[in-house]
């Protein structure tokens, strides 16, 4: 990013033309530098004020993106900083947002209570879940009670389901299904924490984190302890899109046998075509699987860092 206010401003001028322009009290101090949408001279969003918070998750839906800010708050950047849902004693740790726009939040509300809730209108109410399960046993329920040991990821599909990375440390990894009713089931995974392909009941994770859906209703995994992308079909059948369960950072085919390779992969998305986007998080780098599993390097050159620049060289 531009340090100085009129490096700042031809930046905008180049790549935001027509959508955002700097507020005029931008030049006033480039870290508090203002953005509006152009022609809107009421809302103005300022880098930075909304403070110092440490996001969890992000969701978008139409418009709107709204971010889990951990045990702050959770936030909407619509040309301005929004406050939805304000801290009360909620641990927010995952957003995900339901086929009709409803928001959908997993909270830790207090120590041994795991819980996803609606938000409708301005009230929180319980979805599914409480106590967390101290146990791998499977705690369907058809009441909303279902039970988790670890929600470690969360996303919906257009049918209003929603699908859970239910995963901890201390030996449980499975993938669970909540109906628009809240009936709870398990799509896949037997509980153990390893790695295993085939039929829902069989498969095996470790420490399953990111979920996405595509329009098929096939369900990736970021399975990060495994260092693998996993693909479930909609009968549960698990199987390896890409990375070979050793650490590395090399480009190239999908499968198990394949040649790519990740470390710790955490966050997936998937677009309209069926190509998913994973936050390769010890790489540092953002990582484009195609359909067949052939898997490129999209952003980042592996080493940390934060810069703007041409895609191999971008830091993250």
């Amino acid at each position: 990013m531009p340090d100085t206010y009129q490096g700042l401003q031809e930046w905008v001028d180049k790549h935001l033309a027509g959508r955002l322009q700097l507020h005029p009290r931008a030049q006033h101090g480039l870290k508090r530098a203002r953005f509006q949408e152009v022609g809107d001279s009421q809302n103005a969003c300022a880098l930075g004020d909304a403070g110092s918070f440490s996001p969890s998750s992000i969701a978008i839906a139409a418009t709107d993106i709204y971010v889990a800010v951990g045990n702050l708050d959770l936030v909407t950047f619509d040309g301005g900083v929004t406050v939805v849902v304000p801290y009360n004693g909620l641990d927010i740790e995952q957003v995900t947002v339901g086929r009709a726009g409803e928001l959908f939040l997993h909270v830790v509300d207090m120590p041994g209570h795991s819980e996803i809730l609606q938000v409708v209108g301005s009230n929180l109410t319980l979805f599914v879940g409480d106590l967390v399960s101290t146990t791998c046993v499977d705690t369907d329920q058809t009441d909303g009670g279902a039970t988790f040991v670890g929600v470690e990821g969360l996303t919906g599909d257009d049918a209003g389901d929603l699908f859970v990375a239910d995963a901890n440390l201390v030996g449980c990894s499975r993938i669970r299904k909540i109906d628009p009713s809240g009936y709870t089931t398990t799509l896949a995974g037997d509980g153990l924490t390893s790695f295993r392909d085939g039929p829902a009941g069989e498969a095996e994770f470790n420490d399953p984190q990111g979920l996405c859906v595509d329009s098929a209703g096939n369900v990736y995994v970021a399975d990060l302890g495994n260092d693998v992308i996993r693909k479930i079909a909609p009968d549960g059948t698990t199987s390896t899109l890409a990375g070979n369960t050793n650490v590395g950072f090399n480009d190239g085919t999908g499968g198990v046998n394949g040649t790519a390779t990740f470390s710790a992969p955490s966050g997936v998305a998937v677009d309209s075509e069926g190509v998913l986007y994973v936050a390769d998080q010890n790489n540092n780098s953002i990582r484009m699987v195609l359909p067949d599993g052939t898997t490129t390097t999209l952003a980042g050159n592996g080493d940390a860092g934060f810069s703007w620049r041409t895609c191999s060289r971008a830091g993250f």
